[in-house]
């Protein structure tokens, strides 16, 4: 009868711990760089409906549309409302709010105007 003997090769324990660390270490920046583009990309976003915002404020004070109106804007929603300042009847509030598609505020602003 033959016996066979055969050497396995193998990691060691030490090998082993150390590649797991190593790929960690890999996944942890990785996903640090996903998370930093994931928040640029909603930081842009969120600038563009802000300049939208002030477009809508422009065109209201230049067109003398005082009105309340609902805009559609990419994924956000933009609502535009006039009401009279005080008592005074020249003067009007315009204030546009930015809604996400979860109907989450995503930026507010407000400015006096005066209706010819």
């Amino acid at each position: 009868m033959a016996i066979l003997i055969r050497k396995l090769k193998a990691y060691t324990l030490m090998e082993t711990i150390i590649s797991m660390v190593i790929i960690l270490f890999v996944f942890g920046i990785a996903m640090m760089i996903f998370i930093n583009v994931i928040r640029t990309d909603r930081i842009v976003e969120k600038t563009d409906v802000f300049f939208k915002m002030n477009e809508i404020l422009y065109e209201t004070n230049s067109k003398k549309e005082y009105s309340d109106n609902i805009f559609e804007f990419g994924n956000f929603e933009i609502r535009r409302s006039v009401v009279k300042y005080r008592n005074f009847d020249k003067l009007k509030q315009v204030t546009v709010k930015a809604f996400d598609k979860n109907g989450k505020i995503v930026g507010e602003k407000s400015e006096l105007m005066i209706d010819h």
